[in-house]
């Protein structure tokens, strides 16, 4: 006999039989109990329930699931082999290929995609094949064997790897998927779960990068641990989720979480790149008796050169004169950068004379300090590579001071004029610190990203490190000393300013979404739940000013202490 009621249960539940050549309730044998149409509680002669049999990969037989469970197949056909037949004019079920497992589950097939499970639920890289019956273990081996299809379908697991799309493994991920083995449901049944993405590092859990055709990730979750160390240049390094450039993504029902950004490493302090060498510059030379002959006899002045920045030099004594023909005057002495002079310290050489010395030598004007390093104005930028967060900037050095003036030289006793002490330099600056890590959700790098009921949080910022202290300054030079205690004598080098300090390092920010060019777009649906921001690093020190028995130089300026904005927590955040 022939049954069309039959026909009407199954359409109604949303499952084609496989493998029919009839139409619906209609077979070539006896009645619905032998061709497997009957609905529950009808059929043949002692048909009680009827389980639907589904093409598994391979094209063995599968038990799908009980046609009112409501599990599995949501108004198409069980995964299988294919999809529905679209071309036989009887079930009348089209399936489209172009919509997810979640709206059409007649696309779980393995000719549409290929499948990912863990190890502990039948998955393997040697020895799956990407199929419903052997899956693969990684997604990352599945995207590097897609087999011509676009489509990854990641069961409902965990799963320890970095996810990486490039352009030549473009292709969406679809997660929500039962478990092979597992009591979730049917195994590859859409069941709304989540697939889990572990990352074991920071940098990413999830990357896709030059994909222009649009894909979508569905039903997974992306992890980045805590990040820890620090890159190239000494700023923490940043956890982020899901690094997203030059790409179309669609996102849905996807959680990004991101670990806590790392610590930025402390500024270098000045005393490791010491701008000069000795406690006190350069002393003059005394002045001799030439031995009748005039216009010789001067001690030579003091010279410093410092490491890095400035030159000072202590001016020469004045020449000899005659026993009728008085001494020569003491050179000035002199810095570069110069300093600002006040009057008795602006490094003047002294008057010669016949018997005395006229004017005494002056001694030079200390150096000036130099600016405390500057906080940044940005808390760091986005590309392709992750997020660089910004640091400090430097203290400068200090300056030379200025060199003392040259003793004048004497006729009677024919003497000339000693040298003058060479001004101390400056101490160099602190180097500001290093910028704390982020924690970034999503992180979208000229890309068109769309985010749908999605959930994205982010940990705590990294601290900012603190700025390297300044150099003591150095004590300026003495003036050469005749032994026979008859020349002129010159004047005392200034002492050299003390380095500054070097800016904090910026505050580690805590964003949800940063990007750059293009805003991603999110629904109401999608909730985001930013960390708080690190905390910004402390300034570095000034340096002291150089001693000598003039006193003590002037020191250096402390830096800044490092950013931290209020745009460094929050849902998003523009990257130059």
């Amino acid at each position: 006999m022939r049954s069309w009621l039959p026909c009407a249960g199954f359409l109604a539940t949303g499952l084609a039989i496989p493998a029919v050549m009839y139409g619906c309730g209609e077979n070539s044998f006896d009645d619905c109990t032998a061709n497997g149409t009957c609905a529950a509680g009808e059929g043949g002669d002692d048909a009680a329930e009827v389980n639907v049999l589904v093409e598994a990969a391979g094209g063995e037989g599968e038990a799908g699931p009980d046609v009112g469970s409501g599990d599995g197949a949501q108004g198409g056909d069980a995964p299988g082999d294919s999809p529905a037949d679209t071309s036989d004019g009887y079930d009348g079920f089209t399936c489209d290929l172009t919509k997810p497992p979640s709206a059409e589950p007649c696309v779980i097939a393995n000719s549409q995609g290929v499948f990912v499970a863990p190890a502990v639920n039948g998955g393997s890289d040697s020895a799956g094949d990407g199929s419903m019956a052997n899956p693969f273990a990684t997604i990352g081996h599945a995207l590097a064997h897609l087999g011509g299809t676009a489509r990854v379908y990641v069961c409902d697991g965990t799963y320890g790897e970095q996810v990486s799309v490039t352009a030549g493994t473009a292709a969406s991920l679809f997660g929500g998927l039962a478990c092979p083995n597992a009591d979730a449901g049917a195994a590859w049944a859409y069941v709304g779960g989540v697939a889990t993405v572990n990352s074991p590092a920071s940098a990413y859990a999830l990357s896709v990068a030059g994909v222009t055709t649009a894909i979508t990730v569905a039903d997974m979750a992306f992890a980045a641990p805590d990040a820890t160390g620090t890159d190239a240049s000494g700023n923490g390094n940043s956890s982020i989720a899901a690094l997203i450039s030059g790409s179309t993504v669609n996102l849905v029902r996807v959680a990004l979480t991101a670990g806590a950004g790392a610590n930025g490493s402390s500024g270098a302090s000045g005393t490791s790149a010491p701008n000069y060498s000795g406690a006190t510059a350069q002393n003059g030379s005394p002045g001799t008796a030439p031995g009748g002959d005039a216009g010789n006899g001067s001690g030579a002045g003091g010279v410093a050169t410092c490491s890095s920045i400035g030159v000072s030099a202590g001016g020469a004594g004045g020449l000899a004169g005659t026993m009728a023909l008085a001494g020569g005057p003491g050179a000035n002495g002199s810095s570069t950068p110069a300093v600002t002079v006040t009057v008795g310290r602006d490094g003047a050489g002294g008057t010669g004379g016949l018997n005395d010395c006229a004017s005494s030598s002056h001694p030079g004007a200390d150096g000036a300090a130099g600016s405390g390093g500057v906080a940044a104005t940005s808390n760091g930028s986005l590309s392709s590579a992750g997020w660089s967060p910004t640091g400090g900037g430097d203290g400068q050095a200090g300056s030379p001071g200025e060199g003392g003036g040259g003793g004048g030289g004497l006729g009677a006793p024919q003497t000339g004029g000693d040298g003058a002490g060479a001004g101390g330099c400056g101490g160099s600056g602190g180097t500001g610190a290093k910028g704390g890590g982020g924690s970034v959700a999503l992180a979208s790098v000229g890309s068109t990203v769309t985010v749908s009921s999605c959930t994205l949080v982010t940990g705590a910022g990294g601290t900012g490190g603190t700025g390297g202290d300044g150099e003591n300054g150095q004590g300026g030079g003495h003036s050469g000393s005749d032994p026979l205690g008859q020349a002129c004598t010159g004047g005392l080098g200034g002492n050299g300013a003390g380095g500054s300090g070097g800016a904090g390092g910026t505050a580690g920010i805590s964003v949800g979404i940063v990007y750059t060019l293009t805003e991603p777009t999110f629904d109401s649906m999608t909730a985001i739940h930013p960390g708080s921001a690190g905390q910004p690093g402390q300034p570095g020190n000034f340096g002291g000013g150089g001693t000598n028995t003039l006193g003590t130089g002037n020191a250096g300026n402390p830096g800044a202490t490092g950013l931290s904005s209020s745009s460094a927590s929050g849902a998003t955040l523009q990257s130059d």
